[in-house]
């Protein structure tokens, strides 16, 4: 539950702050592989940089940021308890790993 507030909070806040937000969660929604990857993808390849909740380390969102780096996109990552041993690949790969919420936040929105 307090992993689905933060999404809920995380994109209330970034469209309050003027940007258009892509959300899986919201703008795909669930559903089989074969329908959600496709449309999880297409939206990352139209964004223009992400925002990712990692702590909790989900398949999904580490995936998305995997592809969003790949794409060469900006990734700002908010985790408060993500162990550094995990968060190789997040800070190695030149992801923008923040402890604090509204840091993160203000991050993502203004350092594009």
């Amino acid at each position: 539950m307090a992993q689905r507030w933060l999404v809920e909070e995380a994109r209330d806040q970034l469209m309050g702050l003027g940007l258009h937000v892509f959300s899986p969660v919201h703008d795909v929604g669930k559903g089989p592989a074969s329908v959600v990857a496709p449309l999880d993808l297409a939206g990352l390849d139209s964004s223009d940089r992400v925002f990712a909740i990692v702590d909790g380390l989900d398949a999904g969102t580490i995936f998305e940021v995997g592809y969003a780096r790949k794409l060469g996109l900006p990734v700002y990552c908010y985790g408060e308890t993500i162990d550094p041993e995990d968060s190789k690949m997040i800070t190695g790969s030149g992801c923008h790993l923040i402890a604090d919420f509204a840091t993160a936040i203000y991050h993502t929105a203004w350092k594009c």
